[in-house]
């Protein structure tokens, strides 16, 4: 499916580039927030199983990424990262025509979502955040480096030149990633505090997600914390909460050995939500509302 280019306009006058997938009857509505250093490019198989299952997929380069304009790998305050999705956000609720809309983020991105459901959860109808950022632990040395410069060198930048095998044990992965002329590994010191200022506010507060939440996590994550998302998810406010880890995967499972079976949890998740909200539009009983569908879809809280 060829994706339909289309301009994502942020509340602070950006243009981000973003692209619209339609499947031939909309079931639900996607919007997807990518991860540091790539585009959304990356993400075409994903965008394939979650077309196929019905579901319309809004994504966007973030600023400063793939073909979005901004500096390169450079936030000013955390309100940006929240701009851009706030921004996809927008667009899938205009295009979803009474289905419901989901927010999925993976990485620093699952962290934007987590925030959505936290701060700004309207118009949602639960959220899906892959390997979220909720500590610093996977930041390394940079996280000293910018509290110390971020306010007097915001824009001083390092190519972090990460290990790539930490993405996936596909090897292909990593090479595909340094080979790919829309991704880099620049991070500013500004871009560093406000990801620093943007996971703590979120990871403090777990029981401000007042959403139905699915965490999906490789077992051998060292970029994300394992230990951090378990914790989180054990405070999420919601009842309709879950979190999937898979063993010997690390921080993309989406390109990781158990791509497929991502996929499924990721679409039976989304889909059984949507069904549930279809059934309560349908009712008759017009006071049944999203506190239904939460109970018709409660989960275990792990796996």
């Amino acid at each position: 499916m060829t994706p339909a280019v289309t301009a994502i306009e942020t509340r602070d006058g950006l243009t981000l580039y973003g692209c619209v997938l339609r499947p031939r009857e909309v079931r639900a509505v996607v919007a997807m927030v990518h991860g540091h250093g790539e585009h959304i490019g990356r993400y075409q198989s994903l965008h394939r199983a979650l077309t196929g299952a019905g579901f319309l997929v809004v994504a966007a380069d973030l600023r400063g990424f793939g073909r979005s304009p901004g500096e390169r790998g450079h936030l000013q305050r955390w309100d940006d990262m929240r701009r851009d999705a706030d921004a996809i956000v927008a667009v899938a609720r205009q295009l979803a025509g009474g289905a419901p809309v989901f927010a999925f983020g993976h990485g620093v991105g699952g962290t934007a979502v987590l925030d959505l459901a936290a701060f700004s959860p309207v118009g949602l109808a639960g959220v899906v955040a892959s390997a979220p950022m909720l500590v610093a632990d996977g930041l390394g040395v940079i996280t000293q480096i910018a509290r110390a410069l971020a306010r007097v060198a915001p824009r001083l930048g390092l190519d972090l030149g990460a290990d790539p095998s930490r993405l996936s044990s596909l090897p292909e992965v990593g090479a595909d990633l340094l080979d790919d002329p829309l991704a880099h590994r620049r991070m500013t010191m500004g871009w560093a505090a406000a990801v620093l200022a943007g996971m703590a506010g979120i990871a403090a507060r777990p029981q401000a997600v007042r959403l139905p939440t699915l965490l999906l996590q490789g077992g051998e994550d060292t970029i994300g914390s394992v230990a951090a998302t378990r914790a989180f998810s054990e405070r999420i406010a919601h009842p309709d909460r879950m979190l999937r880890l898979y063993p010997g995967c690390r921080h993309e499972v989406h390109h990781d050995g158990a791509r497929l079976q991502f996929e499924r949890d990721l679409v039976e998740w989304i889909g059984a939500r949507a069904a549930a909200a279809a059934s309560v539009r349908a009712s008759p009983i017009r006071e049944m509302a999203w506190g239904a569908v939460a109970e018709r879809c409660a989960l275990p809280a792990a796996i």
